[in-house]
């Protein structure tokens, strides 16, 4: 009983959207038998007819699959989100990122999830970025959770200039999910994107622990946590 209300709990969102999608896809499909009907009486001049315009059905017919796709993009974003970026609760532990000089090594912590990336160092200074997902409390209770996918390394010359950033290897593929939704989300309520950059490093050999938590980034060392 309990690895079935657990079960519930994890996939709520898309569960709520399933039987949202379901009702919408029902109604559609009534609409359409009733323009049929109504399109077929008018035809026939079937008494009545006039009383039943076929274009209100049709009307409404559209409304309900233009729904039907908004909750299947809600499905499929759902699936992207639970497949490809990872929750943030407090202080997440991402993985460890083994620097020799020329190039940098991120392990996963989850082995399982994404496999180990290597990116060679062409800077000065190296930094890992990534983007957030950031939800509202009525859609985390709706079972969203804040999450975040590391993106790329990136690197500069001159640590005064960031801004002159570049990028020096990709650690997982462009999400065009994500980039859909960063140019609208200034319309789209309870939900915020972020591109986030972590504390640049210097190109020397050493081994870090990279942490994920609601503000971005942050790397830790056996000399202890750099901010």
């Amino acid at each position: 009983m309990n690895d079935i209300v657990s079960l519930v709990a994890a996939h709520r969102f898309k569960i709520i959207i399933a039987v949202l999608l379901l009702f919408c896809l029902y109604r559609g499909l009534r609409r359409i038998v009733l323009f049929g009907r109504a399109g077929w009486r008018k035809v026939a001049h079937r008494p009545g007819y006039a009383s039943e315009p076929p274009g209100g059905h049709f009307f409404w017919a559209c409304i309900w699959f233009a729904l039907v796709a908004a909750a299947g993009f809600l499905i499929v974003f759902a699936l992207v989100l639970d497949t490809q970026y990872e929750p943030v609760g407090g202080a997440s532990r991402v993985g460890t990122l083994t620097c020799d000089g020329r190039s940098v090594h991120l392990k996963p912590a989850e082995a399982g999830r994404k496999p180990a990336s290597r990116v060679s160092l062409t800077a000065r200074q190296w930094a890992v970025r990534g983007t957030f997902l950031t939800f509202g409390q009525a859609l985390q209770y709706a079972g969203l959770r804040d999450s975040h996918r590391v993106q790329e390394v990136v690197g500069r010359d001159r640590p005064a200039i960031p801004d002159e950033a570049r990028v020096l290897g990709r650690l997982a593929p462009v999400e065009p999910i994500f980039s859909f939704i960063h140019r609208f989300d200034r319309y789209i309520p309870l939900l915020e994107t972020r591109v986030v950059t972590s504390p640049y490093l210097d190109r020397a050999p050493g081994t870090w622990t990279l942490f994920a938590f609601g503000g971005g980034y942050s790397f830790a060392s056996p000399a202890g946590p750099r901010k």
